[in-house]
């Protein structure tokens, strides 16, 4: 049987995400290769990729195949097989596969049970609000977002988020999405159409790709003190500003600091009536950029503890800011970003 190289790679490509060296569970660190679908599988999620193999049904060691193929330059390769083992041929290359045992096609024919999902269209703007949702550096037992009513929360305890999708028909019974799937669901962009039970979340693309993730308990996630919260900030006396457009790119270089894993996660934003002040800091180095503006609704200066990343995807968002020491004294700063009736809601602290 004949493959084209780069389309076969294209459909490794999309799988990859689900590919865990570290998961516990058997297989996780392999493609599979089911029923016309390369697939991926770990702890979290499931990733599968239509590509037709015909009746092959075999598995491999994912990080090793991908990197080997994408060396090999020959634009068709040929699939054989033997008792015992698939064989891919490249001119003089041969890379040996181990079919499938019967406890594992057993295992994927129960997983793949996909005829019968009632599909519905996503929002349009989900990715981008889900990735507004997304609190990185989250070390709380509370990872992953959850999503109710066109509504996407997140916390650490420390930093609450609301997002509005604007579609209160979309997830009408809350659920809580794993991080790690939320991370591949962003990686891969391209889904347009989800089902859901109640153990398992589907995700759909145009051509075929399929996520299929399982949901965390969602008795364990503290939705209803989030809601509790959110509600105890009056959103109609807050003071909207906005911010220079020079505070964009100030935050981006002080990002610079934190991309990697660092004990320190939070850049401090001090606020006044004539500057911005920019203070990134991590063991051995120290950022800090003065921007120059004019604000006579800020009567004294506010310094707060932010995540440079989380702040720059709302800058680049939203229109208007807020924080609700404009208006009150307290020992929490609340951070807004409105756009329209869109809002983002973020708790912080003072520094």
């Amino acid at each position: 049987m004949k493959i084209k190289r780069e389309e076969f790679l294209k459909a490794l490509e999309s799988c990859y995400p689900g590919v865990n060296k570290g998961d516990s569970l058997e297989g996780s660190e392999h493609f599979l290769f089911y029923d016309n679908f390369i697939i991926t599988n770990n702890e979290n999620f499931m990733i599968m990729s239509p590509f037709d193999l015909g009746s092959f049904k075999g598995g491999i060691k994912a990080v090793e195949f991908y990197k080997v193929l994408q060396k090999i330059k020959e634009p068709e390769l040929e699939l054989l097989s033997n008792e015992t083992e698939y064989i891919l041929k490249a001119n003089n290359v041969e890379i040996e596969f181990t079919k499938l045992a019967n406890e594992q096609e057993q295992l994927l024919e129960n997983l793949l049970v996909l005829k019968d999902l009632e599909w519905h269209k996503l929002p349009d703007n989900f990715m981008t609000i889900l990735k507004m949702g997304l609190l990185s550096n989250n070390n709380s037992k509370f990872k992953g977002v959850v999503v109710e009513k066109g509504i996407i929360y997140s916390t650490d305890r420390k930093r609450v988020i609301k997002a509005n999708l604007h579609k209160e028909d979309f997830i009408e019974e809350p659920i809580w999405l794993n991080e790690s799937t939320v991370q591949s669901l962003l990686k891969l962009k391209s889904f347009t159409e989800f089902s859901i039970n109640k153990q398992q979340i589907y995700f759909k693309d145009e051509k075929g790709l399929l996520l299929i993730s399982k949901l965390l308990d969602i008795a364990l996630f503290p939705i209803e003190p989030l809601k509790n919260i959110i509600k105890s900030y009056d959103i109609t006396k807050l003071k909207w500003i906005t911010l220079p457009d020079e505070l964009v790119d100030a935050v981006d270089r002080a990002n610079v600091f934190y991309e990697k894993d660092n004990s320190n996660y939070h850049m401090s934003l001090k606020f006044s009536k004539n500057r911005i002040v920019v203070l990134g800091e991590q063991e051995r180095a120290k950022y800090k950029e003065i921007i120059k503006w004019k604000c006579e609704d800020i009567q004294e200066e506010v310094s707060i503890l932010i995540e440079p990343s989380l702040f720059k995807n709302a800058l680049l968002q939203y229109v208007e800011f807020s924080l609700s020491s404009f208006t009150e004294n307290s020992e929490n700063v609340v951070g807004f970003f409105r756009s329209g009736n869109d809002y983002l809601m973020i708790v912080s602290v003072k520094s």
